[in-house]
């Protein structure tokens, strides 16, 4: 019972945690879009005339579009490495379980070691 626990409880905040990190990530990227967009649009208070703010406007706009789509990119890309991982992920789960038991069972063959020794006396 308790190894069912840890198998679900320890790949779930593996698991969790690692998306987290890639949404945190995302957040981040599209907040540095965003401030590169405003700065990019303080910097149309010094354009002459309205033909070069509208164009100077697009050229930002496409920028910021772009930027926008790299970091959906990327972030799909993260997430399917993420998917790609599941067996990797399994494979330390089980194999942490079976760390566990072994050293369950070699602190039980040491008490009934000692205590053998203790009763011979």
């Amino acid at each position: 019972m308790i190894s069912v626990i840890w198998f679900i409880g320890f790949g779930g905040f593996i698991w969790s945690s690692e998306v987290r990190r890639i949404v945190d990530f995302l957040g981040w990227q599209l907040r540095t879009c965003v401030t590169i967009l405003n700065m990019d649009n303080e910097s149309l208070q010094y354009t002459k005339t309205r033909e070069e703010r509208e164009k100077k406007q697009a050229e930002i706009w496409a920028k910021y579009e772009r930027c926008r789509k790299e970091a959906s990119d990327f972030h799909g890309r993260e997430a399917d490495n993420l998917f790609k991982g599941i067996p990797i992920l399994l494979a330390i789960d089980l194999c942490s379980i079976g760390l566990g038991w072994l050293v369950v069972w070699v602190v039980v063959l040491i008490v009934r070691w000692v205590h053998r020794g203790f009763v011979r006396v």
